[in-house]
């Protein structure tokens, strides 16, 4: 916590004092403000309630049993008008039934007359304290949300339309299909979808579909009952069910083996599930959102994924450019990553120079953010002043190719040299047309222009 951040947390203790009986308040105020509160007294519901409206206060201490305005009418006005204030309840005719009620009304304590101050103090403090940590949890989240916004945003076109798209789609139950390229970010807009819909208050469960066994796949999805397997103690709920009103992310899918694409298929059908070893059936609603860095269709040609499955999927496909097409936040994300890694290690690191900021956009991300993340990772730990330099990266270095022999190529129209040398790059790339066109300097579009016939 900053210094900063500390002068946003409360310093006054200021206290409103309620009871109708203004002997024992005028004695509990001097008692209080010996102990180093700032005590204010009414004595009415009434007087209690204008005076809220007029001054900031941290704890209301209220009497039970009052003419007119009862400490619980004081509470329920309190919790609906100033949530954030703590109130503790106090009365000579303590009862279980008026404690409870207190309680789950929302009072932070509920305390006999006559009031020990040792005992109240103590009540006092855990409720100063508590309201300091809920302001203080509050600022950080707002803080971390504010900073986890950052990865949904770009300067990049296309992925500003995949971003438009997204919130076009969030409240529609529709199941979406995440295409691209690994570390393009694929859970990341997942979670986006998630957070962004109504369901965004139930959970959101990710599914490495390559790392579950053919064995265990309809287990982890639907769950199973007592004795449905040998080591089957109890009922487990599956991810299905578990993420009931909320997400699953089922990434690689491409990797889901073949009965496991059978068990997703039906599920997808009947938005039903059995537990093994069950025959009862469970109505689930969640939102499948599945993810692919392969292309499902020549895996489908290849008898490697079911067809009827992949259109069940496929409702709403979306495709994520590689960074190497989004130069326009390579440097931005850059920035974000150095902010978050120089928190985690306490590192001085908040900025790059101009020659790291070249390094950055010269080199080709084949593994994308992913390897963008990491790279920042390593230069932030390394890095010794506020400005992270050049030599602080770790980047592989291209392979030299040798130098063309035009005596072995002999005499070839321009055009046939271009498409060769085109051709001989693909190779090399492994048929990568974006990092081929990004090596060669010229744009994805410009190099499928000169493939035309």
């Amino acid at each position: 916590m900053t210094e900063a951040t500390d002068l946003m947390l409360p310093i006054a203790s200021k206290i409103l004092l309620v009871d109708d009986d203004p002997t024992p308040t005028q004695y509990l105020k001097q008692l209080l403000a010996g102990e180093g509160y700032q005590v204010d007294t009414a004595h009415s519901g009434e007087t209690a309630i204008e005076q809220l409206k007029q001054f900031s206060y941290k704890v209301l201490i209220s009497d039970l049993n009052m003419p007119g305005i009862s400490g619980m009418g004081l509470l329920d006005y309190c919790k609906e008008n100033f949530p954030e204030m703590q109130v503790i309840i106090l009365t000579a005719y303590g009862t279980i039934q008026s404690a409870v009620q207190a309680l789950k009304t929302g009072a932070f304590d509920y305390l006999t007359k006559p009031v020990q101050l040792e005992e109240l103090n103590i009540v006092l403090k855990k409720a100063l304290a508590f309201e300091r940590l809920k302001i203080r949890h509050d600022f950080l989240s707002q803080e971390f949300e504010k900073k986890e916004k950052f990865l949904y945003q770009s300067n990049n076109p296309a992925f500003q339309k995949i971003l438009e798209i997204v919130d076009e789609i969030k409240d529609v139950g529709t199941t979406v299909l995440l295409q691209g390229e690994s570390g393009t970010g694929k859970e990341v807009i997942a979670r986006l979808i998630h957070k962004s819909s109504l369901r965004a208050s139930s959970n959101f469960v990710s599914i490495n579909c390559g790392a579950i066994p053919e064995s265990l796949i309809e287990s982890e999805l639907f769950g199973y009952d007592k004795g449905a397997f040998t080591d089957a103690k109890s009922n487990s709920k599956g991810k299905l069910e578990f993420a009931d009103g909320g997400t699953v992310f089922l990434d690689e899918i491409n990797e889901l083996s073949p009965k496991g694409q059978v068990a997703l298929l039906r599920f997808l059908q009947e938005k039903e599930i059995v537990p093994l070893g069950s025959y009862r059936k469970i109505t689930v609603n969640v939102r499948i959102i599945v993810a692919t860095n392969k292309n499902l269709r020549a895996l489908i040609q290849d008898g490697n994924f079911r067809e009827d499955l992949y259109y069940r999927i496929s409702v709403f496909p979306i495709n994520l450019p590689p960074l190497n097409e989004r130069r326009e936040d390579i440097v931005p994300l850059a920035h974000w990553f150095i902010d978050k890694f120089k928190r985690e290690y306490s590192k001085p690191a908040d900025s790059l120079s101009e020659d790291a900021r070249k390094v950055l956009l010269n080199y080709s991300w084949p593994g994308n953010i992913r390897e963008l993340q990491n790279c920042i990772e390593r230069a932030t730990i390394l890095s010794k002043g506020k400005v992270i330099e050049d030599d602080v990266f770790l980047m592989p270095i291209p392979e030299q190719s040798a130098p063309l022999n035009f005596e072995n190529i002999g005499l070839l129209p321009l055009k046939d040299l271009e498409t060769a040398y085109i051709l001989w790059a693909l190779e090399k790339m492994d048929g990568n047309k974006n990092q081929t066109a990004n090596q060669l300097g010229i744009s994805p579009r410009g190099l499928r222009y000169k493939l035309k016939p």
